[in-house]
């Protein structure tokens, strides 16, 4: 791990450099292009290992006892990185949603608890009535009559309190979050194979103990896309949870990778340049 770091620390000095320089740079290109993206390593056993490539079946490390594939739910980080790339691959319509399946639980199980009140409610007014039978001939009398208004206006009275709480967010839905909805479109001017997507999300998180005490966080969830044809839109679309918390989209950030784990530079990578070919040459043995 130190070695890393070790190595993140020079390759960002180098970026410094470069993009301090941007505005001077010769128009000419290279045909490449320079931008922010990560190494990505993902959790197994007791530590971290690099992510190698992937496929549709899952990403695959490389363990002391040979490649090992895992799932793409398991559990990754992100280490910046200055990469370069001959294309760029387009990022549209990009939208994201938030919900909050606990907040959620607690609205449907308000509604579900009315519900059974009401049906209990009714039954008792049925049998304090006069039950199957039917009300006496003469009607219930005044005292059951009373009764029997008083339970139909608590009732109506509880029903509406449940039916206002839901419709002014008294449960708080939306506030929270705790599942991300994404949907976005790709396309790509060139063939590209078993293409997987990381997905970076950074946010105020909720403490499971204090629940008025919020840390920030980040989580890196990892996504396949599948191949990617020349010319064809491919559209995106998937769900992913999260801890509770502050979330929106301005702390999302996705990185693309090829099935052979290539970084991919998109039109919303940060720091996208394009190099000049003595940028290109003078870059690439650093990276």
């Amino acid at each position: 791990m130190k070695r890393i770091k070790t190595l993140i620390i020079g390759i960002l000095a180098i970026a410094v450099t470069f993009f301090a320089s941007a505005a001077d740079r010769p128009v000419s290109e290279s045909g490449h292009y320079a931008f922010s993206s990560g190494d990505l390593v993902a959790a197994y056993k007791s530590g971290f290992l690099p992510v190698l490539s992937g496929d549709k079946k899952g990403v695959y490390i490389d363990t002391d006892r040979g490649i090992k594939r895992i799932r793409y739910s398991t559990e990754c980080r992100l280490f910046p990185k200055l990469v370069i790339s001959d294309q760029v691959v387009t990022i549209s319509d990009v939208k994201y949603g938030f919900d909050n399946l606990r907040q959620s639980q607690l609205e449907a199980s308000a509604m579900t608890e009315t519900m059974r009140n009401e049906a209990a409610t009714e039954r008792t007014i049925l049998l304090r009535g006069g039950g199957i039978a039917g009300a006496p001939p003469g009607g219930p009398s005044e005292e059951i009559q009373a009764e029997i208004d008083e339970m139909k206006e608590v009732q109506s009275e509880n029903s509406e309190f449940v039916k206002e709480s839901l419709e002014n967010d008294a449960y708080g839905r939306g506030e929270f979050s705790d599942i991300i909805n994404v949907k976005f479109n790709l396309f790509s001017e060139t063939d590209l194979k078993n293409v997987y997507c990381a997905m970076v999300v950074r946010y105020l998180q909720r403490d499971r103990n204090i629940s008025e005490k919020f840390s920030k966080a980040q989580v890196v969830r990892v996504k396949k896309i599948g191949n990617m044809d020349t010319g064809r839109p491919n559209k995106v679309r998937f769900s992913y949870p999260l801890p509770e918390g502050f979330v929106n989209d301005k702390g999302i950030e996705i990185f693309l990778f090829s099935g052979e784990g290539k970084p991919l530079a998109t039109n919303q990578s940060r720091n996208l340049q394009p190099l000049t070919t003595e940028e290109l040459q003078k870059i690439r043995p650093e990276l």
